[in-house]
C-alpha cells in the first residue's frame, strides 16, 4: 500500500460519461509545478515515485504494452518495478529523457519519415493519453502531400480504407527505427464504418514538439 496517496473523485463530466474504464491513472513524470513559485514536495511526486518511495517496487520503472488493435483478442498489460522482457523480440532501446515544462516522457532528436520524405527532426513525447500521432501543422501538411490524391479529407481526417498505396512511416528515436505500416496509422472505426487518418495537428502551435500517442505505442513496448 501507499500511505497518504491522493486521488480525485469525479462524479460527473463529459470526459467520464459512457467510458468503459473505472478511472484514470496518470503516469506523467514527476516535475515541479510551474504555476507556483515555491513548490512543495507533493508537487514533485507522481504515482511511480510514490510506489518507489513506499518501497512497493525496487526500481522506479514500468513497462507497458498496448494491444495492437481494438478488435483483436490481444491484451494490454503494464508492470511496475521491473523491465519486462518476456514478450519482446528485440532488446529495449534506452533513450535519455529531457526536461520540459510539462509532465511528458520527452525525448529529443526524433526523425519522422513519411515514405521517401523526411518530414523533420523534432522533439517528441510518448503519451498513452493521446490516441493519435500529433505533429505541428506544417509537418501534417507534408504528410497529406504524400498521400494518394483524394485519399483523405484534410478537414475531417476521413480516409479511404483501401491503404495499399499509402506510404510507410519510419520514426527514429536514438539508434532504433520504428516502422508504422498504413494499417497502423489509418484507423478503422467499426461503429461508424469509416476510416480516419491517425496523424493530426498539435492542439497548439505554441508547443514546439510532437506527441507519439497510441497510434505509435500499439506497435512497440515501452
Amino acid at each position: 500500500s501507499i500511505p497518504n496517496e491522493q486521488f480525485v473523485l469525479v462524479t460527473s463530466g463529459k470526459e467520464v460519461e459512457n467510458q468503459a474504464s473505472d478511472g484514470l491513472l496518470g503516469l506523467g513524470r514527476a516535475r515541479e509545478n510551474p504555476l507556483i513559485d515555491t513548490p512543495s514536495p507533493e508537487d514533485e511526486v507522481n504515482f511511480l515515485s510514490s510506489l518507489h518511495d513506499a518501497k512497493v517496487i525496487e526500481k522506479p520503472v514500468f513497462t507497458l504494452s498496448l494491444s495492437h488493435s481494438l478488435s483483436d483478442n490481444e491484451e494490454s498489460w503494464i508492470t511496475f518495478g521491473v523491465v519486462d522482457t518476456t514478450n519482446t523480440i528485440e532488446e529495449y532501446e534506452w533513450s535519455p529523457l529531457e526536461g520540459f515544462p510539462y509532465s511528458f516522457w520527452y525525448v529529443v532528436n526524433s526523425t519522422i519519415q513519411f515514405g521517401d520524405t523526411i518530414i523533420e527532426t523534432l522533439p517528441v513525447a510518448l503519451d498513452t493519453g493521446t490516441s493519435l500521432l500529433l505533429l505541428p501543422k506544417e509537418y501534417v501538411d507534408k504528410v497529406y502531400a504524400k498521400l494518394p490524391s483524394r485519399a483523405c479529407d484534410r478537414a475531417t481526417g476521413a480516409c479511404t480504407c483501401d491503404v495499399d498505396d499509402f506510404p510507410d512511416v519510419e520514426i527514429t528515436i536514438g539508434s532504433r527505427v520504428y516502422l508504422l505500416k498504413p494499417d497502423d496509422y489509418v484507423l478503422y472505426l467499426p461503429s461508424a464504418n469509416v476510416c480516419l487518418l491517425g496523424i493530426n495537428e498539435m492542439p497548439s502551435s505554441k508547443i514546439p514538439m510532437g506527441i507519439l500517442g497510441d497510434v505509435f505505442l500499439r506497435g512497440v513496448n515501452i
